[in-house]
């Protein structure tokens, strides 16, 4: 049972798809994206399907050529890569047209390579185990690292655009769908490390060290094609059986988690920003429940508490801060997030020690349209208040200085009167 699931099951999820997503195609012929999609699956179902037994005895009895339809798999698995590549540099946008073409004319020069070494290897034999079988034959382990670099390459490549999009794309579904395909592309990048490897051993003679690679290989494949396939269609599919509301459902809580110490520090600073008691973090980890309200409410809370401070922030100290975001040649979001975290620290500081307070401030410096970007600001400022440098130079200074707090002034060498400002970095 569990060879027919490894032999046939990824074969047969991949015609799934393609059946699929046929009909997106059809409706839209002039969709670039849609067609190398479906062009992407077409070829690996039949790069899959042509290595199964039966196709594979008799396709090479058809041409009279012995273990021919082995050098069809790893052509069209890699015309499916190069497909693939295609579709993301396409979504990433920049670079688009120079990732395609020098990834097609590796790929050209990839097959050209592998059907010569194919063509003057002594492999005339039928061989279902093809790799094993001719491992030490000449000529058979240069075209096999032909195949896996091209390979290796690729699958590198569509793991990062996969991921660089996922972190921009539109729709839940289709970031997970992305994420999917990069986890599929890690398992193809282990298949093609364990087999690179395993081959160059056989023809070194040492014995493999890393279990037997007949079990390893079908299960990299299978978990590689799998991947593939469902993250391909999880945006056509997924929003029909709730994988939408699952995502909206987990990002919110995993914003809950990031926001958690930051606001709990803004509400020990403030108490009036505060609705209801706060839970402790381990009861706040395991409620699952009212996830939405609750995020909401924690922005809320977040801003009352930036503003209760911002009146106790020295503008000019802030503007340092700033000045060292950009020393450090941070980019306009980070910087942003890191001058908000500075002006809370300083808030935080100022108001416990009763320091002079500077006046009304109209509103906090960024942030966004709706709950969505309210929350992704504040996620960034969470990170900066917790983990950047200029930030823990500012505390380290503050400490330095904790002595000049029984006066009611801000501290600096000279004293806030003269003008003078401490460094924050």
């Amino acid at each position: 049972m569990k060879e027919i699931l490894l032999g046939y099951g990824p074969a047969l999820l991949l015609w799934v798809a393609v059946a699929y997503k046929l009909p997106t195609v059809t409706r839209a012929s002039r969709d670039p994206g849609r067609l190398r999609l479906w062009l992407t699956l077409l070829f690996l179902a039949l790069a899959d399907t042509v290595v199964r037994p039966p196709v594979y005895i008799g396709f090479d009895l058809a041409f009279s050529r012995a273990n021919l339809a082995r050098l069809l798999s790893n052509s069209l698995t890699l015309v499916s890569c190069w497909t693939a590549l295609a579709l993301l540099a396409h979504l990433n946008g920049a670079d688009a047209g120079r990732i395609i073409r020098r990834t097609g004319i590796l790929l050209v020069v990839a097959l050209g390579a592998m059907a010569v070494l194919f063509l003057t290897a002594p492999v005339s034999q039928e061989a279902l185990d093809f790799p094993e079988r001719y491992a030490t034959a000449p000529h058979v382990l240069e075209y096999r690292l032909v195949f896996l670099a091209y390979l290796g390459f690729a699958q590198v490549t569509i793991v990062r655009l996969s991921w660089r999009y996922a972190v921009v794309a539109p729709h839940a579904s289709l970031r997970l769908g992305l994420r999917i395909v990069a986890v599929g592309g890690v398992f193809a990048c282990l298949y093609v490390l364990h087999d690179g490897s395993y081959l160059t051993l056989r023809r070194l003679a040492v014995a493999y060290p890393f279990g037997d690679p007949v079990t390893i290989e079908p299960v990299l494949i299978a978990l590689a094609v799998a991947m593939c396939a469902i993250g391909a269609t999880l945006p056509a599919w997924g929003p029909r059986i709730g994988v939408t509301r699952l995502c909206g459902w987990m990002s919110q809580y995993r914003s809950l988690r990031r926001l958690y110490s930051l606001w709990i520090a803004l509400r020990r600073s403030c108490p009036e920003i505060a609705l209801l008691p706060a839970p402790s973090r381990l009861v706040d980890v395991w409620d699952v429940r009212d996830v939405n309200f609750r995020l909401y409410r924690r922005v809320i809370e977040i801003r009352d508490g930036i503003l209760a401070l911002r009146p106790y922030v020295d503008p000019i100290v802030v503007a340092g801060a700033a000045q060292s975001c950009r020393e450090e040649m941070l980019g306009t979001d980070e910087t942003e997030a890191v001058v908000e975290a500075v002006g809370i620290v300083l808030g935080q500081w100022a108001k416990e020690r009763g320091c002079g307070v500077f006046g009304e401030v109209d509103g906090a410096s960024g942030g966004g349209n709706d709950l969505d970007q309210e929350t992704a600001y504040l996620e960034r400022v969470a990170r900066s208040y917790a983990r950047s440098t200029v930030v823990r130079a500012m505390r380290a200074q503050l400490v330095e200085r904790a002595p000049e707090s029984n006066e009611n002034t801000w501290p600096s060498k000279k004293g806030h009167g003269d003008g003078a400002t401490w460094p924050v970095r």
